[in-house]
């Protein structure tokens, strides 16, 4: 029945819950308040935001939230299902409260909150209102889109900003009318109402319009925007002209529950119209709409214009067909002049524009510009993308800068200022939610694409990747990461006397690994800085070198007082971590710190390593706000590696996986941006190592063969047996002996031609002997798989070296009895 009751507790109303087409039981539902308590609830409202006083009206908001959160109560109890609905966090869904009940029109069902105190609406949940008969099919809206805005003379048009802003959106023709009758009448097509005058709740009317007037003129309109008083709750029957408006057929209504102020009307709108037409062009304005709230309760909570909004929604609204041509940003990256026909400039733009008008959304896309020099990109060629065109550029210190982000409309003091891998992460999901923005990143590399398929940032953005000059010789730290060792020790043989730590560190690591001690010894003595020369004597150490450290060397840091003299890597990164202040770097205390926690995981100290791991990232994340700090290659190795790491460790423990992966993302996000290959190798390995401990076989293997075949790549030997052992451990958790077999033939093979120190080489024919041995023991195959291990053992008995724990276990189970009487065998 439509007729009017007042509201009360004691009514019960029968409830048909459907969920994703499917019907689920469901009890009734009854009102948490009657009339009277509605109408203190009005009061409040009124209150909070009239008075705006951050100390009553926070109590007010409180008793609004209680009532909110009744409310939710109320609702969740109709169905278990229901309640599973209401609290599935993060995911974007819809909820329509259809009634043709005008007293439950009058109900917050927007500013619900749950029983844990979180607003339901920040979990991504649109709640709306609908009169009868909500269609699941969108409507769609034309190319172009009329706009009638009524600003009352007797208001202070506190809306009419945000209306200005819309001039530059030529696609939206703005009506202006003193009077909403004349206009309507005059105007075949209304899109959207834009309605600015004094609600009277007494009466029921915005200006002079009655509530049954205003739905009969404008019920074609698709969006109306109700800046009025009283607007979604004239009477506590349920009779408002937002009501009035959606029974006749406006699709989308967004009114107020009770007084609204002036600064509301203001912000609401401005936010609205930037958000679905403005930088932000999300075209999309129930999903503003829930943005704008949860940004209300979460900055003006006191003033309790969040539970004041509703909104009333018959279907979505297809806003897609608006062009939208939105701003390029940042506006001085951008130049209006048209190229001279016949240049060569001409031609490439030319063809960028063709490219721009075949671009699919969602994709990323590469065009080589290293033939042309420009400052700034023409807007000619690239017109044909319908929405924002945002220019991030490789030259730049902090990608996207502030101006970009404040022409967004973005908070450029929201965004992380450390990494730049962080900031563009943050940067684009930020935009995901804008309308089909297209970035173009200018002076790009081909390592800029691996750190787009590295970080996904989502199927809404759309890349233009130019690719800018390559430099003709890659530098010495690209060179150590890449295993290209031979080519980085002749560029050490170039380095200046006065080249710097950051050199000097790529010039030892180059030596150590390649096997040259004394000439990494004659780097290390080179280095200024105490710490970074502590860190590295402790590495040296720790890689156990034919050539010891010399006693000049460890003179240099003066006499070491009796019992102080460091002889083990640890007392060197101990002594890194508590140099005297003046001669501190908190980037140096950082990496001590993670060489130190690599070390606690590697003897079996977990707790104690992660307890490190957390405050060497601290220490590395906070010295990143010195941009010179982290354009040093150490810093961004540094991050990545304790990342990494940590996850390796998490990675040991089955209910923290999660979190791995999580620090793992971050570390390979930091190392495809900065091109470091064999780093990314090495996390490709500790993925693979969190699937098989997640028992993700299939995805386990795809993962190390594709760490293996990074390791090739960067002509990584040891890596590429690292990333065997995890395909080994595969292949015999799912019980593939044949797999493993087959693998272990392979690799003798492989490394055999292999350039691998020949000790290093007898380690890893060693280890595919176990495997093999391993395999014919899952298999049940005892007799092979003793006589592997026995040979195995005779050659470390003739070589004189002790064989791995874990191959001795399994031959100390399969080996025959043994006694010295040969009588007592048997």
């Amino acid at each position: 029945m439509e007729s009017s009751l007042p509201l009360t507790c004691e009514r019960a109303f029968s409830v048909i819950l459907l969920i994703e087409g499917r019907t689920h039981p469901a009890q009734t539902f009854r009102s948490p308040i009657n009339d009277e308590q509605w109408r203190e609830f009005i009061r409040q409202l009124r209150d909070c935001n009239v008075n705006r006083d951050v100390k009553t009206g926070y109590r007010g908001a409180t008793a609004i939230r209680a009532l909110a959160r009744s409310l939710y109560q109320a609702l969740a109890q109709i169905s278990p299902a229901l309640r599973e609905f209401l609290d599935r966090a993060g995911v974007p869904r819809r909820l329509v409260i259809q009634t043709t009940r005008p007293e439950l029109h009058l109900l917050p069902w927007a500013a619900m909150y749950d029983e844990s105190g979180h607003p339901l609406a920040a979990g991504d949940l649109s709640v709306v209102q609908s009169w009868q008969d909500f269609d699941e099919l969108p409507v769609s809206m034309g190319s172009r889109l009329q706009l009638l805005k009524v600003l009352g003379a007797d208001t202070n048009q506190r809306t009419a900003a945000a209306l200005d802003s819309l001039k530059r959106t030529p696609e939206i023709v703005q009506i202006d009318a003193t009077n909403a009758f004349d206009a309507g009448r005059a105007v075949d097509q209304i899109d959207i109402l834009h309605l600015e005058e004094h609600g009277n709740a007494v009466r029921g009317t915005i200006g002079d319009v009655s509530a049954a007037a205003l739905g009969a003129e404008f019920a074609k309109a698709k969006i109306a925007l109700l800046w009025s008083c009283y607007s979604g709750a004239a009477d506590s029957w349920g009779e408002s002209p937002a009501l009035a408006l959606h029974r006749s057929g406006a699709e989308l209504v967004l009114s107020f529950l009770a007084e609204l102020h002036n600064e509301d009307a203001g912000s609401i709108s401005e936010a609205f119209y930037g958000d679905v037409f403005g930088p932000a062009a999300s075209r999309d304005p129930e999903s503003a709409l829930v943005r704008i709230r949860t940004a209300k309760m979460a900055t003006e909570f006191g003033f309790a214009n969040w539970a004041s909004m509703t909104v009333c929604l018959r279907r979505s609204l297809d806003l897609s067909a608006l062009p939208l041509n939105g701003p390029r940003v940042p506006a001085q990256a951008w130049v209006e002049d048209t190229i001279p026909e016949g240049t060569a400039a001409a031609g490439f733009w030319k063809d960028v524009a063709a490219q721009v008008s075949r671009l699919q959304p969602g994709t990323k896309n590469v065009i080589d510009a290293s033939s042309i020099a420009y400052a700034k990109l023409p807007v000619t060629a690239f017109q044909a993308w319908r929405g924002n065109v945002i220019r991030i550029d490789e030259g730049m210190d902090v990608m996207p800068d502030d101006a970009t982000l404040r022409e967004l409309g973005l908070a450029a003091e929201a965004a992380p200022n450390a990494d730049p891998v962080d900031r563009l992460t943050w940067f684009f999901a930020q935009i995901a939610r804008f309308g089909s923005p297209l970035i173009v990143w200018t002076g790009a590399e081909p390592r800029h694409l691996e750190f787009l398929k590295t970080v996904e940032p989502g199927a809404q953005l759309t890349f233009l990747l130019l690719y800018g000059l390559k430099p003709n010789q890659p530098g010495l730290m690209e060179l150590v990461d890449e295993n290209r060792l031979e080519e980085a020790l002749t560029l050490c043989g170039g380095l200046s006397q006065d080249c710097g730590d950051e050199q000097l560190y790529a010039a030892y690591y180059a030596c150590v690994r390649g096997e040259h001690p004394e000439q990494a010894l004659s780097y290390l003595a080179r280095i200024q800085s105490r710490q970074e020369r502590l860190l590295l004597m402790g590495n040296y150490l720790s890689r156990n070198p034919v050539v010891p450290l010399s006693e000049s060397l460890l003179s240099s840091f003066g006499e070491w007082a009796r019992g102080e003299r460091p002889t083990r890597p640890e007392d060197f990164y101990r002594l890194a971590m508590n140099v005297p202040e003046g001669e501190s770097s908190l980037r140096e205390t950082g990496r001590s710190k993670h060489e130190l926690a690599w070390m606690m995981q590697a003897t079996g100290q977990p707790d104690t390593a992660e307890l490190l791991f957390r405050l060497a990232l601290a220490d590395i994340e906070a010295s990143g706000q010195d941009p010179d700090t982290r354009r040093d290659s150490r810093w961004y190795f540094a991050l990545s590696s304790i990342l990494r790491d940590w996850a390796d460790l998490l990675a040991q423990t089955p209910e923290r996986l999660e979190e791995a992966s999580q620090l793992l993302h971050r570390a390979m996000a930091v190392q495809s941006f900065h091109g470091m290959r064999l780093e990314l190798a090495y996390s490709t390995m500790t993925a693979a190592r969190i699937a098989l401990a997640g028992s993700h076989y299939t995805k386990a293997i795809d993962l190390a063969v594709d760490a293996a075949n990074r390791f090739v790549e960067c002509n990584n030997g040891r890596g590429w047996c690292e990333a065997l052992s995890i395909l080994f451990d595969t292949f015999a958790e799912t019980r593939q002996t044949a797999r493993m077999l087959s693998l272990a033939a392979l690799a003798e093979e492989k490394l055999t031609l292999s350039n691998l120190p020949g000790k290093i080489r007898e380690e890893q024919m060693r280890d595919l002997a176990f495997q093999q041995a391993r395999a014919f023991w899952i298999a049940g195959d005892l007799i092979n798989a003793r006589e592997k291990l026995q040979a195995l053992r005779s050659a470390a008995d003739l070589r004189q070296v002790n064989l791995d724990p874990k191959i001795l276990r399994l031959y100390d189970f399969l080996r025959p009895f043994l006694h010295s009487d040969p009588a007592q065998q048997h």
